[in-house]
Parts: structure tokens; sequence; C-alpha cells
């Protein structure tokens, strides 16, 4: 009965190389915690276990940067950049779903040598029409500090996600998707200075470069974010 569904699915799909997994209850909660907790990781759950079912072996998920100790300016961050070495704190149910996510993300792929798991983990994402309202935190910082006032472009995931299904590297692997700069025009050091002045810095910044790095993604799957807010009309 299972070997009949299997190919009922798959006929009727035709051959499928990848699965992109990008649903999730999304935060600010929509539901209880409970119901949150249920909802995001059986959809996860579902997604990896219909995959290694189907023998498709090339799964990239949403992440998240949350599961890294967002809001920074509710718990202490140990050191920036954040880099995918940062250790993992949950602050609230939606971050520990994605943080449980990654884990089930592992465990699949140590049960399976053959199947990957890309883990893109995701900065605040951003519309174009979305940038004009950037303005109005030029002039109050602590307005994005909840997230080292990162964010990336909708475009830029896109990208990712493309590259992310080229990466051939079998296991879980796991990257921050974010710009090269961050919402503010103010600098980075300026930035820090004022609001996290005991946070260790493990590099100099320059301008407005982005706290949360996406070095590891440049590097690995040739990602290179193409599409900034300043270049708004």
């Amino acid at each position: 009965m299972a070997n009949g569904k299997r190919v009922a699915v798959t006929g009727a799909l035709g051959k499928i190389d990848a699965i992109v997994h990008l649903a999730s209850m999304p935060h600010p909660r929509m539901k209880p915690d409970a119901e949150e907790l249920r909802i995001n990781m059986m959809a996860t759950y579902n997604v990896f276990e219909s995959a290694r079912r189907l023998g498709i072996k090339n799964v990239i998920w949403s992440a998240s940067e949350v599961a890294t100790g967002i809001p920074y300016d509710k718990t202490v961050a140990p050191y920036v950049p954040v880099d995918e070495a940062y250790p993992m704190r949950c602050y609230n149910v939606y971050s520990l779903t994605k943080l449980l996510g990654e884990e089930m993300a592992r465990q699949f792929c140590l049960n399976d040598p053959e199947m990957r798991i890309t883990c893109l983990r995701l900065s605040n994402v951003m519309n174009p029409d979305e940038y004009e309202g950037f303005e109005e935190w030029q002039c109050d910082s602590t307005k994005r500090l909840w997230n080292f006032w990162t964010y990336i472009d909708n475009r830029d995931v896109a990208q990712a996600v493309a590259l992310a299904i080229e990466h051939d590297v079998r296991g879980k692997d796991e990257f921050f998707i974010t710009n090269d700069e961050t919402v503010m025009r103010t600098s980075t050091t300026e930035l820090l200075d004022k609001h996290f002045p005991n946070v260790e810095r493990r590099k100099a910044f320059s301008g407005n470069e982005v706290v949360i790095s996406n070095e590891k993604a440049k590097r690995v799957l040739g990602y290179q974010p193409q599409h900034r807010w300043t270049d708004k009309k």
C-alpha cells in the first residue's frame, strides 16, 4: 500500500529533484503557543518525512535568525557579528520551532547519508514597497535593534533558494541570508557603541555593514545580495 501511494504521488507530480519548504505560522503569533508549536513542527516534519518516503534527497527549508537569541535587546548577545557558530537560544515558541526544525533536519540527514537539508536562516524579509517605511527608523534606532537592524529583500531570498538547490553537499547545513547593509544610515559601529557597548566584537565594522553575517552563504553558496533599501527610487 505504501509503495502504491509512492508511485501514485510521483506519477502525478513527475520526477521531483528538490523540495522548497517556506511555509510556517509567522511571527507575531497568530494562535496560542501550543497551536503554533503544533502547526510549525508538524508542517516541517511532514515535509521532511514525505521527502524521505518519496526518495527526494534535496530539501531547502526556511529556517530563521530568531533562534540565535532574538530579540537581542531582551537576551544577552555573546559576540558580533552573528555567525553560524552562534549559540542558539529561544526566546519564544516561534524561535523554538525553528531551532527544533534544524535539529529535526540534522536527525533526518543522520539517518540517510544521501539526504541533504539546507536550512536558510532568513533575516526579516522585506518587500521593495516597504522600503519607504525605513525612513521612520532613522531617528530612533531602538525600533530595530531587536535583530541588530538586519533585513533581507525577498528577491535575494529567491536567489538564495536557487543557489541552495544546487548546493551539492550531503547532510544538514545552515546559512544566514541577510543583506550586506543594515536598515540604518547610522554606522554599525556607532549603533553598537550606543546600544551594545559590552558585547564582544570579533571584527571591525565598515559603514552600515550588517551585524548578522552572510559571509558563509557568500563563500559556500556564491550568494551575493543584489537589492538594497538605499537603492529605492
